[in-house]
C-alpha cells in the first residue's frame, strides 16, 4: 500500500520530472528526493497533527551532498546539527517525518511518503526511528464534531430523522 500510495503522490506532483529538471539546471546529482510538506517550528518538538501541517509549504525536498532544498529553503549540511527521520504508520500505510536541526537553532520538519532513498545516501548523517504522530486534543474535538454535523446532514438528507 505504501509503495502505491508513493507512486501516486509522486505522479501528481510530478517528482521524477521535476527532479531531473533540478539536476539539469543545478549541475548536481540528487541523492534523494520526494513530494513533500514543510515547516519551521520554534524548536526540536515532537511530531504532531495541526495547523501548520495544514498551512506547510508543499514543494519537492531534494537532498544532494551539498544541501536539502525545498521551495523556498536552501539548508546547507554544514549548517545542519542533527537529522533524524521518524517512520510511522497510518490507515493510509504510512510516511515519514524528516527533522532538521540547524546550528542557528531553526527546526526544520518535511513530511512525505516512505522512501528508501533517505536511508541509503551517505551525504546527510540521519538516524532513523519508529514513531507515532500526536494528535493534539483541540484537532480530535474538532474531527468528533465535523463528523457529527456530516452524520446529522445526512440523517436529514435522507430523511432518516424528523420524517
Amino acid at each position: 500500500m505504501a509503495n502505491l500510495l508513493k507512486t501516486i503522490v509522486d505522479f501528481f506532483y510530478r517528482t521524477n520530472a521535476k527532479r531531473n529538471r533540478f539536476e539539469d539546471k543545478n549541475k548536481v546529482k540528487t541523492l534523494a528526493a520526494d513530494a513533500a510538506k514543510g515547516i519551521i517550528i520554534a524548536n526540536n518538538s515532537e511530531i504532531t497533527r495541526g495547523s501548520k501541517w495544514a498551512l506547510s509549504q508543499r514543494s519537492i525536498i531534494f537532498l544532494t551532498d551539498k544541501a536539502v532544498f525545498c521551495g523556498k529553503w536552501n539548508i546547507p549540511i554544514e549548517s545542519i546539527d542533527s537529522a533524524s527521520m521518524v517512520r510511522f504508520k497510518s490507515i493510509f500505510g504510512g510516511g515519514q517525518v524528516l527533522k532538521i536541526d540547524t546550528l542557528d537553532k531553526k527546526c526544520y520538519q518535511f513530511g512525505m511518503q516512505v522512501n528508501n532513498e533517505w536511508r541509503n545516501q551517505k551525504a546527510l548523517n540521519i538516524t532513523f526511528e519508529d514513531g507515532k504522530v500526536k494528535t493534539p486534543t483541540s484537532t480530535i474535538i474538532l474531527w468528533l464534531i465535523m463528523s457529527g454535523i456530516s452524520i446529522y446532514w445526512l440523517l436529514l438528507k435522507f430523511e432518516v430523522i424528523f420524517k
